[in-house]
């Protein structure tokens, strides 16, 4: 019973404010019920993008469709992103269009899936709980998912000030090139991995699917160059063309 009082205070304080998209990087309480959207984007901060600072609204006006993001920042994996949307199916919701912006390096360490820290900032559900455990996300997760909500800046918080991108990059740093694409792949090229994830990949086109969503896969520009592991994905792409008829 204290638990539960607990979780109620911490949601009661959240949600006294309410959020646009672009104002917070929680995507639980952006989820309504029984929505109908025209397109659904999954991704990490490659598909966020396309929420912050308001460009979900440019986005939606230069393509006259409805918009909803489950694009999760801070480099969300399958696991994650097959997480936020079965929830989004289970209330009820409908997309035409599934559209994931993939990396490849999601599909080669669990840091970026089972042990990414990617729910502290969501509100407490029990609904989303039973998915994180249904979909094996280590304890360290789980617990930092609770213990957030303990922290008096879960208290303190309001929603984000929009903002506007204006700088530019005038030159590439080889080095930090580099750096980034080892920062990427924290554990090494796992072909063990990949195999795993390319499953769990595949399971999610079939969830999108078996609610009568089109599927289509981008694989977003960067300036890092090909990205090791891009041609394992394409080939992994390529099946699912074949298997599933994703675009």
């Amino acid at each position: 019973v204290i638990s539960m009082v607990f979780f109620v205070i911490a949601n009661v304080s959240y949600y006294r404010h309410t959020y646009a998209p672009w104002e917070t990087e929680a995507l639980i309480p952006l989820i309504e019920k029984r929505s109908d959207y025209d397109i659904v984007i999954l991704g990490t901060s490659h598909g966020r993008v396309f929420t912050r600072n308001q460009n979900e609204l440019r986005v939606a006006a230069l393509l006259n469709k409805t918009i909803f993001n489950l694009s999760k920042g801070g480099g969300a994996g399958v696991v994650p992103e097959t997480i936020y949307l079965s929830l989004f199916f289970d209330k009820k919701n409908t997309a035409d269009t599934v559209l994931y912006f993939v990396d490849p390096w999601v599909f080669f360490s669990k840091k970026w899936n089972e042990e990414r820290f990617f729910a502290n900032d969501e509100p407490f559900s029990v609904e989303f709980f039973h998915l994180l455990l249904s979909h094996n996300i280590e304890a360290k997760v789980l617990m930092g998912y609770i213990q957030e909500k303990a922290k008096h800046s879960w208290y303190t918080q309001y929603p984000m000030p929009v903002t506007e991108e204006t700088r530019t990059l005038c030159t590439v740093d080889p080095e930090l090139i580099q750096k980034r694409i080892d920062g990427l792949y924290l554990d090494g090229m796992s072909e063990e991995l990949f195999a795993e994830y390319a499953e769990q990949f595949e399971d999610m086109i079939v969830l999108a699917q078996s609610h009568q969503s089109r599927v289509i896969i981008a694989l977003p520009p960067t300036l890092l160059g090909e990205l090791p592991g891009t041609d394992k994905l394409i080939a992994v792409i390529r099946d699912m063309q074949e298997k599933h008829g994703i675009e």
